[in-house]
């Protein structure tokens, strides 16, 4: 009786640190998905940072300063260094005004 009653006792221990066992599981996971959310949202605020950067960058450079004057004719040879859509978004942006 003594024995059996030591064996259950051992064996309930068992379970609960099994159970302890399986919430710090479950909370280092979801500490870990999101620390990992994290870095992907802080990688992608920097990626959308240094295209932004390059952007405008790229806009200051195709845009002299009689740029949408009338008559100006578009031409893409002004863009040839591989600015294209650039100076497409800014030819429409002046053919609206």
């Amino acid at each position: 009786m003594y024995k059996q009653a030591l064996r259950e006792d051992d064996n309930r221990r068992l379970e609960e640190m099994k159970q302890e066992q399986r919430r710090k599981a479950q909370l280092m996971e979801s500490k870990q998905k999101q620390e990992e959310e994290a870095r992907i949202r802080a990688h992608q605020n920097e990626q959308r940072r240094v295209n932004n950067a390059f952007l405008d960058r790229l806009e200051k450079k195709t845009q002299p300063n009689n740029f949408c004057q009338p008559g100006y004719s578009g031409s893409l040879d002004y863009c040839s260094d591989g600015a294209w859509l650039a100076c497409m978004t800014v030819l429409v942006g002046c053919q609206l005004q």
